[in-house]
């Protein structure tokens, strides 16, 4: 420091220094709503929809940035985060909840294996016949027509089963070692985008 410099006042550092962490916040708070909106539109399109599996990381993420945006005192930045916080928290909400027990003399754990098949089914078989014993129920996403031919090789573990056999990513099967009642594909926005339900 130069004859000529005044020392910066402890006060003034710490404004300098909120300064620069607001506007990282600010940026970062954008991004992370934007990401979010486009989750909640998921239902007009399923390009959206790929982003609400991620409600909660925008959670922690918005949680981190609330606070710095409150140590900072960024205006209504800081509200608009805590407000953005609050509705990333009640997304995710019912799945904290825990669902109500389902009391049954016989009740049995039941080991569900979701796999993403990316339209190759070999890898997902070859794991299936070496670890048949430990899976009771499988669903498979992006399932392409040659899955038919795992699920043949495959119909003494799992015998029950429903599918919807697709060239695009959005086939979809189910293979179960207990009974499916009432299983159907349903197609909830069309487009063919088929859905699985059943009850095991």
């Amino acid at each position: 420091m130069t004859p000529t410099q005044d020392p910066e006042l402890p006060e003034e550092a710490l404004a300098r220094r909120q300064f620069r962490v607001a506007r990282y916040a600010r940026h970062r708070f954008c991004f992370v709503a934007a990401l979010a909106l486009l989750g909640w539109t998921g239902s007009w399109h399923w390009f959206p929809e790929l982003f609400a599996h991620f409600f909660f990381q925008y959670l922690l993420v918005s949680v981190v940035l609330t606070a710095l945006l409150f140590w900072s005192r960024a205006g209504h930045w800081r509200w608009a985060a805590l407000l953005a916080t609050v509705l990333a928290g009640w997304t995710v909400l019912p799945f904290w909840l825990s669902a109500p027990a389902y009391e049954h003399e016989q009740a049995t754990r039941l080991h569900v294996l979701q796999f993403n098949a990316a339209g190759q089914s070999a890898p997902l078989t070859q794991w299936l016949i070496a670890h048949r014993q430990e899976v009771d129920v499988v669903l498979v996403l992006e399932a392409a027509p040659d899955f038919e031919a795992s699920m043949a090789a495959l119909a003494t573990e799992f015998p029950y089963r429903v599918a919807q056999l697709q060239e695009d990513p959005f086939g979809i099967a189910l293979m179960s070692r207990y009974p499916l009642f009432d299983a159907q594909v349903v197609d909830l926005i069309g487009a063919n985008f088929p859905v699985l339900q059943a009850d095991v």
